[in-house]
């Protein structure tokens, strides 16, 4: 028997995929239409849901900047109304009102001075105290240096002429109990805008005498602490701003931009823009969005934030004289670019090339299926030749053992993504295939090879790969310091308060006694409380004592005590007196806010704790426990001497 002819008949193998025909470009096209399809609308959903966070997340941080804004006002426009009260009912301030015009007597001026030297020292947002005659003349002029934030009296040769100032005009001639607050604008001196810009409010009240108007108090309230807020929670393209009724922006622009009405400048919203302004103007509070930014604004009267304030405080008796501006909160951030914009197009551009080679793997896979196929018919005719040539039975045992294991293998790949094939090109065909399935079905595909797994891999890392970005205080200086000097320096500060008073203080401390604290907030609470006691403890003309004693507690604290051997305080109104707004000298120009004042510094500054002990007719007590070392949360300054002014 000749071998040659057995040898001819060789069994063929799968080659190498041919071109792509064109049955195999269209499933291709087909098989990425819908691909794509699907890609892009996961794409663009995923976009859009990003995008309405994007917006929610502006949109909730540009409410909390502009609630954060009206507290923030109403906050230290009643700090500074409360005490501009207190200082112009202020025995100090009656007794210079009472000194005939031009000649004021020296003695009050100088206890006037005094005490708004005080009320700057411990106020660290009010920046100018003045007290100006009834023809707009400076009698007193007490300011913190806009440069180095020292308080300084202004020297007689350096005193202005306030007479041709709107606030001194409208103020002027107000009836008692009335307060006037001018609108926000850039602190002037000597006829110019002071250098750099202090942004303030002017709280003026009207000081009468027995023959009528004696002159004004003028206290300015630095802003620029309540405009810098404006940046915080700003972040990217997000920006908050400030504007006045005309449109000049007040905060949240570029320097060049600010305060145009001080300087002649046309550097306004309204011609900027237009439309949006008109859309303000008329509708006072809304949205807008405007060359593919979004606007929020809101408008408030500062009249009626103070109005409020005054008719829910201790201030209510007052009547209130403003110019009746108003403020507008603007809030913007970029409105997201659609998915097509050219900021997208590289997630586009790789959405579209996962998704053309996966259709190309899948269309490649499916070609050579058929090719397998029809090789396997031409082998199948070979071995029913080979069967009948008994003497070659060796050879096709081992050529069916070498083609069957390659060949089962693809098979069992190829018919199951044929099977999946199918009921893609079906589903296709007929409209009826649903979103998830079509995962599934790719995901069934992905984990026969490993580069559909790759693929896929990439896919999911982009589609998914969203993320989120989110948004404090200053704290106080401490060091270490003896205490017997500070309480003594202290003291030396209230000596103005009690002249002409047959009123003692008494220091009971030891001469080593250290503590590592606040002496700010501590001055403060121990400034209060002696004021307490010389307003409420004692008769006028009566004599008495206050005492404060220092006494270790343990060896991490100290038990610091104010007393005095006054009237004391009823029973009834022990438990008040904490209480914010509670005062028994509200006719005399007491706030009701300074024994509240001093309970939060204990507590939240100093880490300490204060009690109160009194019975009526035998004096009142009160009774600091603080830590002799703040604990270590704060910055530590390094030892300062002595003067705390």
């Amino acid at each position: 028997m000749s071998t040659t002819g057995v040898a001819e008949k060789r069994i063929e193998a799968p080659s190498r995929l041919p071109l792509p025909d064109l049955s195999t470009c269209r499933v291709t096209l087909l098989i990425f239409s819908v691909l794509a399809t699907v890609l892009i609308t996961a794409l663009q959903l995923f976009h859009e849901i990003d995008a309405q966070k994007y917006r929610d997340a502006n949109l909730i941080a540009s409410e909390r900047n502009i609630i954060r804004s009206h507290y923030e006002f109403r906050s230290f426009i009643g700090d500074a109304l409360s005490n501009l009260l207190a200082v112009a009912g202020s025995p100090q301030v009656r007794a210079l009102s009472l000194s005939p015009e031009g000649d004021p007597d020296p003695v009050s001026r100088e206890q006037v001075t005094e005490l708004f030297y005080r009320l700057l020292y411990h106020k660290p947002n009010f920046a100018q105290l003045r007290y100006l005659d009834m023809n707009g003349e400076e009698l007193i002029r007490v300011q913190r240096n806009n440069h180095t934030g020292r308080i300084e009296e202004i020297t007689h040769q350096a005193l202005q002429s306030k007479a041709d100032r709107y606030y001194f005009k409208d103020a002027i001639t107000l009836p008692d109990q009335h307060v006037y607050i001018s609108p926000l604008d850039l602190n002037m001196e000597y006829g110019q805008v002071e250098t750099p810009w202090q942004p303030v409010i002017r709280v003026v009240k009207p000081i009468h005498g027995a023959s009528g108007n004696r002159g004004v108090i003028v206290l300015n309230v630095s802003a620029r602490n309540f405009l810098r807020n404006f940046s915080i929670g700003n972040a990217g393209n997000r920006t908050t701003a400030l504007l006045n009724d005309q449109g000049y922006w007040l905060a949240g622009a570029q320097d060049d931009q600010l305060w145009g009405f001080m300087f002649d400048k046309d550097s306004t919203l309204q011609i900027s823009h237009p439309g949006l302004w008109a859309q303000i103007l008329e509708q006072g509070q809304g949205e807008a969005t405007v060359n593919h930014r979004h606007y929020l604004f809101s408008s408030i009267t500062p009249g009626d934030v103070v109005e409020e304030e005054m008719l829910n405080s201790a201030l209510s008796g007052y009547s209130l004289e403003t110019e009746n501006d108003r403020w507008i909160f603007l809030s913007a951030y970029d409105v997201p670019a659609p998915i097509w914009a050219p900021e997208h197009l590289t997630r586009l551009l790789t959405v579209l090339l996962i998704a053309f080679g996966t259709s190309v793997f899948i269309s490649r896979t499916i070609a050579a299926r058929r090719q397998a196929e029809k090789i396997n018919e031409k082998n199948e005719d070979k071995l029913q030749q080979m069967e009948r040539l008994a003497s070659l039975g060796t050879v096709v045992a081992g050529v069916a053992h070498e083609v069957n294991t390659p060949v089962g293998n693809a098979l069992t790949i190829a018919s199951t993504v044929k099977e999946h094939a199918d009921e893609l090109t079906a589903g296709i065909r007929d409209g009826k295939i649903g979103r998830h399935r079509l995962s599934s079905l790719l995901t069934d595909i992905d984990h026969g090879t490993e580069m559909l797994t790759e693929s896929l891999r990439r896919a999911s890392n982009i589609i998914q790969n969203f993320k989120e970005v989110a948004v404090d205080q200053t704290s106080e200086r401490r060091r270490r310091f003896n205490l017997r000097e500070f309480l003594q320096e202290l003291v030396a500060l209230q000596e103005t308060q009690f002249r002409g008073s047959a009123i003692t203080i008494k220091i009971e401390c030891e001469p080593q006694q250290m503590l590592d604290s606040l002496p700010g907030p501590l001055g403060q609470v121990i400034s209060n409380l002696i004021a307490n006691a010389r307003i409420h403890a004692f008769e006028t003309g009566t004599s008495g004592q206050i005492t404060i004693t220092a006494t270790p507690s343990s060896d991490d604290n100290i038990m610091l005590s104010v007393s005095d051997n006054g009237r004391g305080i009823p029973a009834g109104q022990l438990a008040k007196i904490f209480d914010p707004f509670f005062t028994t000298k509200m006719n005399t120009g007491g706030s009701g806010l300074g024994l509240s004042i001093v309970q939060n510094i204990v507590n939240s500054l100093l880490h300490g704790e204060i009690s109160v002990n009194s019975l009526p007719g035998e004096g009142t007590h009160f009774t600091l426990i603080i830590p002799t070392r703040l604990p270590d949360t704060r910055v530590t300054d390094e030892p300062v001497t002595g003067n705390h002014r």
